[in-house]
C-alpha cells in the first residue's frame, strides 16, 4: 500500500485576483519569517502555506478559516483522536471532557474495552477533538496522573508539563494542594485548588463538574463536550 506524505503543517489558500499573499498573512499577524517555512504559488491563484509546526498552524487556523477574503483548506484533518490512559473507572466522563475542553472542542468520546473481554473496560478513553493548543502528556484526573496521547503531540514532562526533558530529570517542585510550583504540600498556606475545574475551595471529589451531566459508559461515540449546571457554585460552563 502506498504511503502518502503527511502535510499536517500546510494549508492551501485561494486568493482573489491581484491579492498579495504576504500582505494577507501579515494582516492576520502571521510573520512569514517567524511563523512559516514555505509559501508556494500554484496555478489558478492558489497558494500553499507551510507553518513551522502544527502548533503554529493550529494557533492561526481559526482566524484563517473564518476569513471572508480567501478560501482556506487544511491538508490535514483538523480533528484529532485523543487517547487518555489510566482513567479511574468511576470518574464521570463529564469531568474528563471538561478538563480536555481547556485545550479545544470535544466533539465526542467513548470507552475502550479489553480485546478478549469486550464487556470489561480497560481504563482507556478516546475523544475526537478540534485542538486549539497542545495537551500535556499527563493530566491529573480523579486524583490520578493519566497519560494523554495523540498523533503529532509534543512530548512533555509528566511532572511539570514542559517540553525538553523527562520526569526523572525534572527538578521542579510542585504543590498538589494549590497546584503551584516552588513548594510542597506541607509548606503550603494557600487554599486547596480543584484539579478538575481549577477553582479553590474544594477537591475534585466535590467538584460540581463531576456530578453534572452524568455520562454512561459506552463503547459507541457519545457526542458533546462537558456540561455544568448554570446554578452550580463552580461558575463554569462549556
Amino acid at each position: 500500500m502506498a504511503r502518502h506524505t503527511r502535510r499536517d503543517c500546510s494549508i492551501q489558500l485561494q486568493l482573489s485576483s491581484g491579492a498579495n499573499v504576504f500582505e494577507y498573512l501579515k494582516s492576520l499577524s502571521i510573520n512569514p519569517a517567524d511563523h512559516l517555512t514555505a509559501v508556494q504559488a500554484l496555478p489558478g491563484g492558489k497558494v500553499d502555506v507551510t507553518f513551522l509546526s502544527e502548533d503554529v498552524k493550529r494557533r492561526f487556523w481559526p482566524t484563517i478559516s473564518s476569513s471572508t477574503n480567501v478560501t482556506a483548506t487544511s491538508y490535514a484533518d483538523t480533528v484529532k483522536v485523543v487517547s487518555v490512559l489510566h482513567v479511574p473507572h468511576e470518574l464521570n466522563d463529564n469531568a474528563v471532557r471538561f478538563v480536555l475542553g481547556k485545550f479545544g472542542k470535544v466533539i465526542c468520546g467513548r470507552f475502550l474495552t479489553h480485546r478478549d473481554y469486550p464487556s470489561l473496560y480497560n481504563g482507556v478513553r478516546q475523544y475526537k477533538m478540534e485542538l486549539t493548543t497542545d495537551i500535556p502528556s499527563s493530566l491529573n484526573l480523579g486524583g490520578r496522573d493519566c497519560w494523554v496521547r495523540y498523533a503529532g503531540q509534543p512530548r512533555t514532562c509528566l511532572k511539570c508539563g514542559k517540553c525538553g526533558h523527562e520526569a526523572k530529570e525534572c527538578d521542579v517542585t510542585k504543590c498538589y494542594k494549590c497546584l503551584q510550583f516552588g513548594h510542597v504540600v506541607r509548606n503550603c498556606t494557600a487554599d486547596q485548588k480543584c484539579t478538575t475545574c481549577g477553582k479553590p475551595g474544594h477537591s475534585f471529589r466535590n467538584c460540581p463538574v463531576s456530578f453534572s451531566n452524568k455520562l454512561k459508559c459506552s463503547t459507541a461515540w457519545i457526542r458533546g463536550g462537558a456540561e455544568v449546571a448554570e446554578n452550580s457554585n463552580s461558575g463554569v460552563r462549556c
